[in-house]
């Protein structure tokens, strides 16, 4: 069993999508908290599971917000792990309903949950509207279905939504939880590269290159299976992401992983020690599931480690207690004088089995997401 150091906190009064936005960003920084109601606009969502009311359900009502505004005749289409909670899967029942096509695909080990077991009798009469239980990975062998993210064709006049980060369709996901999501609007190539993906992903069909990679003006996702079954650090694409960033002052380096452990997690371990070795600033804030070797080992290198959990929190699951569930990194360096900014969510846990899993890193480009992810990491920092 792993103890972190705080208990539960109590909510923040002022809290807005998770996070109070003044104090935290500055009058400077691109805000990701607009109106609750703001929920169609490019930018992240948070959650802060000590927050109270509709602040501490915030990836909830995104996506339940935009399958009540999806357009007649529209497409919904999601990936998930997990669907366990009855407020998204009504919203998804409704919107079938009213005319949209949903289509889910969710890993075979969760479909017998309640939710996932109402929306697949509802689905049934509805043509071209499905629910696929997928055992393994839906493209390779191994693994499993664990991507989170949706594609909305339409939520009123707005089109071409993409939504990913780490948070599952699961009443956990809110009520216990920090968790992100991020989302395009109004982008056809982001909405077609996710869309490409899925009708792989439906089929649910081994291919001997399973892995996918899109580059867009504002960033990147890569979409695992990797193309081994036995990946090594030279298949690993967050490798690769370390190695290739300038290592030395003027680098910054968050990590935020729920997961990392195994032999995928130390020779990520060895690179961002390498980072600090080199003079980098490396910070990395752990979940309930990440290996204490790899924590002492990062701390041993003068790395700052934070265990992002309550002290109640034995594994993450089925415990009464808040805890990281993030799949984040972001960076800041220098590159022939200039100063770059890059944000990377989604699925990857760091952990051997996502390499073989359908997993997604979505890079962001640019200071203004950067300044929305910096803060909120450091206000989990600040509550362990």
């Amino acid at each position: 069993m792993r103890f972190g150091p705080v208990g539960k906190a109590v909510a923040l009064a002022t809290a807005m999508i998770g996070i109070t936005i003044g104090a935290l960003f500055g009058p400077h920084a691109a805000s990701p908290a607009a109106a609750a109601t703001d929920w169609l606009t490019t930018r992240a969502y948070f959650n802060d599971p000590r927050a109270k009311g509709a602040a501490s359900n915030v990836t909830r009502n995104l996506i339940t917000h935009h399958f009540d505004g999806a357009t007649r005749g529209s497409i919904a289409q999601v990936t998930t792990w997990e669907l366990t909670d009855t407020a998204i899967s009504n919203a998804m029942i409704r919107a079938l309903r009213r005319g949209v096509t949903v289509r889910v695909i969710l890993a075979n080990r969760n479909c017998a949950a309640p939710a996932a077991k109402q929306l697949r009798r509802a689905i049934r009469s509805h043509a071209g509207s499905f629910v696929r239980c997928i055992s393994g990975s839906a493209r390779s062998a191994g693994g499993t279905m664990h991507q989170k993210s949706y594609t909305f064709s339409a939520v009123g006049s707005v089109k071409h939504i993409t939504i990913v980060g780490s948070a599952n369709a699961t009443v956990e996901g809110y009520a216990d939880q920090w968790v992100d999501m991020f989302q395009h609007v109004n982008r056809p190539d982001v909405y077609a590269a996710y869309n490409d993906v899925f009708a792989l992903q439906q089929a649910d069909a081994n291919l001997p290159r399973p892995y996918r990679q899109f580059t867009f003006d504002t960033g990147h996702a890569q979409f695992n299976p990797v193309n081994d079954p036995t990946p090594t650090a030279a298949d690993d694409p967050v490798h690769r992401r370390l190695t290739a960033l300038p290592k030395g002052q003027g680098t910054v380096i968050r990590v935020a992983s729920f997961g990392i452990r195994g032999k995928r997690g130390n020779w990520l371990a060895r690179d961002l020690i390498a980072h600090k070795r080199a003079g980098s600033t490396v910070i990395v804030l752990t979940g309930p599931p990440a290996s204490d070797a790899i924590e002492r080992r990062l701390r041993s290198a003068g790395i700052n480690v934070t265990r992002a959990f309550d002290r109640n929190c034995a594994t993450g699951k089925k415990s009464s207690c808040n805890y990281s569930h993030l799949k984040l990194m972001t960076a800041s360096f220098l590159r022939s004088g200039t100063r770059h900014y890059r944000v990377w969510t989604g699925s990857d846990n760091w952990s051997p089995n996502s390499l073989n899993s359908d997993d997604v890193a979505h890079r962001i480009d640019g200071e203004a997401t950067y300044r929305q992810y910096v803060p909120f990491i450091d206000t989990i920092r600040r509550v362990y």
